[in-house]
């Protein structure tokens, strides 16, 4: 059973490679879409006519992106993978954002926690919180990159809907 296995592992991760561009060293680079999970980590669903199987990418390779960005990924090498699982990869590169902003519970210390899952960490919010206090709702643009306070993903509160918990804020909520 062993051998059979390992000869469908190589199949499979043959064909997942067989239509990625590949760089000046030879590596594969994959563009697309990345799916976050609640854990930290995600999953990359290969762009093109016929796209190899999704590629799983280890929080620590995750980078800046977010749930949602187009990425380039380059798989990692056999003493990367994860024997008897698919394709493992680092994300080389964020093509395109696929959110601009998201909704929040203002914290202590200028942080917001996502209400969404498949954003996993806090986000650090530079200037103001335009009036929104500690546990209100609020909405965040995003800045990625370098900003002013160095690297990392950041944002500034554009929004406040009110108090988390309060139902006429809980609705004011645009999902």
């Amino acid at each position: 059973m062993g051998k059979r296995r390992s000869k469908f592992e190589a199949k499979a991760r043959q064909r997942a490679t067989k239509k990625f561009q590949r760089d000046k060293k030879g590596t594969p680079q994959i563009n697309g879409s990345l799916s976050v999970s609640s854990a930290g980590y995600g999953f990359v669903a290969p762009d093109g006519e016929n796209p190899g199987p999704d590629i799983f990418i280890p929080p620590k390779y995750l980078g800046q992106a977010m749930d949602g960005d187009q990425v380039a990924v380059k798989l990692l090498d056999s003493e990367g993978q994860t024997p008897g699982r698919g394709p493992a990869g680092r994300i080389v590169e964020i093509l395109s954002h696929g959110r601009e902003s998201f909704v929040g519970e203002l914290l202590a210390n200028h942080l917001v926690r996502p209400l969404s899952k498949r954003i996993p960490d806090d986000v650090k919010v530079i200037g103001g919180t335009h009036g929104a206090k500690k546990g209100d709702w609020v909405e965040v643009k995003l800045f990625r990159g370098e900003n002013r306070r160095g690297p990392g993903i950041s944002g500034e509160v554009s929004d406040s809907f009110g108090h988390a918990g309060e139902i006429e804020s809980d609705l004011r909520l645009d999902f």
